[in-house]
């Protein structure tokens, strides 16, 4: 992730350029003048809360000043979760708590979907606790896909590599395996299409007591706007769990990319 390719206004893509500094334009300037005063300002004699309970509040202050402050927040967690998890030892155990403490909170915050849940990947890598898609939920998976595709032919279906991560023994951090619990994300062409969808859903698989989320008419305060159901499916001797997340096409970007995709498209 760079900001170069990634950046959302001319002012920002010029901090991801080969010595930058010398070529600030005012717009620019003013970024980083608040970058700095929200993120390296003196601190309140009277904080005595934790220094990441701390470096939170200032990103999520920078989300309100300016979205594109944000982003730069965003940058440079991320880059120093990458060196930090290639490390060893306290600075492994620093970038991890930072990591869950302050990066992700953030990543949530802004919609960033598809970056959060890089992050929970990396970090289960990073400490080094094994997870695989399950047999029965990859094969529930790839067949329902195939299912839905035959019935919703105006459809996109697909399997998202953007899966939820579950403990598979459910017996927290220090169990087992962890498995990745499918995510398929069905988009189509507006919103009376996606409650089609949910009435092909709950009549082709086991429902799931309180399993949807329905944002479609009332979005998340970062954009989310999506169906999200929950069911089983596959054999009696193989069930699995299954996530599907229903939108329609237009709104499928905002939803990985939150606030990210929104000021692209020029949204308020």
């Amino acid at each position: 992730m760079t900001l170069s390719t990634h950046a959302l206004s001319p002012r920002l893509q010029i901090f991801g350029l080969p010595g930058w500094k010398l070529g600030l334009s005012v717009g620019a300037t003013w970024l980083a003048e608040e970058y700095h005063r929200l993120l390296h300002g003196p601190v309140d004699p009277a904080w005595c809360g934790q220094p990441f309970a701390l470096e939170r509040v200032r990103s999520f202050a920078a989300v309100y000043r300016d979205p594109e402050i944000a982003f730069l927040c965003v940058a440079r967690l991320w880059l120093r979760m990458r060196r930090g998890y290639a490390g060893d030892g306290r600075q492994k155990q620093a970038a991890l708590n930072e990591a869950r403490q302050v990066l992700a909170p953030l990543l949530e915050l802004l919609g960033m979907f598809a970056l959060r849940v890089d992050l929970e990947e990396q970090t289960i890598i990073a400490e080094n606790r094994p997870f695989q898609l399950d047999e029965a939920a990859r094969q529930a998976g790839a067949a329902i896909v195939a299912h839905l595709a035959e019935r919703l032919p105006n459809a996109q279906v697909y399997l998202n590599k953007y899966a939820l991560i579950h403990n598979l023994l459910g017996a927290g951090r220090s169990s087992g395996k962890l498995g990745l619990l499918p995510t398929i994300t069905v988009l189509v062409e507006d919103e009376a299409a996606c409650y089609r969808v949910l009435h092909l859903i709950h009549s082709s698989y086991t429902a799931t007591d309180g399993g949807v989320a329905d944002s479609l008419y009332t979005p998340e305060r970062n954009g989310y706007r999506a169906l999200n159901v929950w069911a089983t499916a596959g054999s009696p001797g193989a069930r699995a769990r299954i996530n599907f997340s229903i939108a329609p096409a237009g709104q499928h970007e905002i939803n990985e990319w939150g606030l990210a995709a929104r000021l692209m498209r020029g949204h308020t």
